[in-house]
């Protein structure tokens, strides 16, 4: 309620339009050779987390904060999908095999690094007096007066944070302009929506997203198909419960399989192909009212980062399909763009994706130079 509501989302609208641009820039700068799409989106990604929850924007000369925490939370990402004893055996046993194959080793040193970064920012916002616009930060450090949250509590809330709205948008992204690639009908279609709709203009505006249909479409197909947690987030049963005849007892760990649902026959015709036409003109949607689609869980537990994310992937993908006819590496068959899957809570690719920038629709955006800043007004 205090960090995720529509107001809140809507208020970081400025520093999500300007780093997008800074991604489109440094596309139109690359002169139509290859470029990284998987690299972009996860320095988008972390960027427009970075800037809401701590208000922070790296200036060049701190480019190398930025590159040591990136590195930080890839590690962390490691090794919490890494199998660790003390989860399932007696806590005395399983500190000397976790310690001996040095996994309590790498966390010590990974949380430090991550540690001194969250209290050089929350030391900056406790001598910054007046705020120019109220971030996360500022936020949980009033909640710490008001309800007595100790400084642990609000680090391990901005950890929730960064892990889980930086890999999830890039994951839905790569997995979104793989499929369109793979699918040139349905690229041309949401091409054609999106320059009809914004008309010559130099960048897909956020006022502008409610008006693209099949474009909302792709996004819902690529999460049905490649949900961003394919387990989501464990839960845990409060009291006996049946289930199909199967009596499950108290305090079970239970992982919801939205892979398996979004591949469910009893529910989608073609579960395997993308077909982004099935959901237009459809009710269905991913906040978690349609069990058929769960990318952010359902209920009092689903994704509170809905509208954080899912508008910085919509203004991200609109953008790149706006302003680019993208095209396969030369000599690349399209059975040669692979779909293979990396290993993790998110399920990202295996390979990054790279594509190359065709001819440009539209002139470049606003100052289309690199490090020059794309006016806010």
């Amino acid at each position: 309620m205090e960090l995720l509501t529509a107001k809140r989302v809507r208020s970081f609208s400025s520093f999500r339009r300007e780093k997008v641009a800074e991604m489109i820039r440094a596309i139109f700068a690359s002169s139509s050779s290859s470029v990284d799409l998987s690299k972009m989106f996860h320095a988008l990604a972390n960027d427009v987390v970075l800037g809401a929850a701590f208000g922070k924007s790296f200036r060049e000369e701190e480019r190398h904060l930025q590159t040591k925490l990136h590195t930080a939370m890839d590690e962390t990402r490691i090794l919490m999908s890494n199998f660790f004893f003390t989860d399932y055996s007696p806590e005395q046993l399983s500190w000397v095999f976790d310690g001996l194959i040095g996994r309590y080793a790498r966390l010590k040193k990974t949380w430090a690094k991550i540690d001194s970064f969250l209290e050089k920012i929350i030391q900056e916002h406790l001598d910054r007096r007046n705020p120019e616009q109220e971030d996360f930060v500022n936020v949980m450090l009033r909640l710490n007066r008001d309800r007595h949250l100790t400084r642990e509590e609000v680090k391990g809330l901005f950890m929730n944070i960064l892990i889980g709205g930086t890999d999830t948008s890039t994951a839905v992204l790569e997995w979104a302009m793989t499929e369109l690639m793979k699918n040139p009908a349905a690229m041309a279609k949401a091409q054609r929506e999106l320059r009809t709709v914004v008309r010559g203009k130099h960048q897909v505006e956020e006022d502008n997203l409610p008006c693209f249909e099949f474009l909302n479409a792709v996004i819902k197909e690529t999460m049905q198909l490649y949900p961003q947690a394919p387990l989501l987030i464990p839960r845990e049963t409060t009291h006996p419960i049946d289930i199909a005849g199967y009596e499950i007892p108290p305090k079970t760990t239970v992982f919801v399989n939205a892979f398996a649902v979004g591949r469910d026959l009893e529910i989608w015709p073609d579960p395997e192909e993308f077909v982004p036409e099935r959901f237009e003109k459809s009710p269905v949607d991913y906040r978690g009212r349609d069990f058929g689609l769960i990318p952010f869980g359902a209920g009092r537990r689903g994704c509170p980062g809905i509208d954080f994310g899912m508008t910085t992937l919509q203004l991200a993908l609109a953008n790149l399909l706006y302003c680019f006819d993208w095209e396969l590496l030369e000599g690349m068959s399209m059975e040669e763009l692979d779909s293979d899957e990396s290993y993790g809570i998110v399920v990202k690719r295996k390979n990054p994706l790279r594509l190359v920038p065709g001819r440009a629709q539209i002139p470049p955006p606003m100052n289309a130079v690199p490090g020059i800043r794309v006016p806010l007004s």
